[in-house]
């Protein structure tokens, strides 16, 4: 999921906050799948945090981002990926 691209010039620490959830119940799986939170640098795209991980609740995330700003703009992506685990699909309920 792309995100709208913020001026973030007048910020003094442009933060991305939000709140994480990868929880399987009653299912079983060796990896949880994978949350990339990735900067547009004017190119491409750069990695600038990384989850993977199970909680039993919603966890809030919050991310400086003031080092991924171009001529003061931030562009974020989320990107989902697979743990690597057969029964990955069943941490996408």
């Amino acid at each position: 999921m792309q995100l709208d691209p913020v001026d973030v010039s007048a910020v003094a620490v442009p933060t991305l906050s939000f709140q994480y959830w990868s929880d399987l119940g009653s299912y079983t799986t060796a990896a949880a799948n994978i949350m990339h939170v990735e900067a547009y640098n004017g190119t491409s795209w750069d990695s600038v945090a990384t989850y993977q991980e199970f909680n039993t609740g919603w966890v809030i995330k919050m991310i400086d981002v003031s080092a991924h700003a171009v001529s003061g703009v931030v562009s974020l992506r989320l990107r989902g990926d697979i743990g690597g685990d057969t029964y990955d699909y069943l941490n996408l309920l």
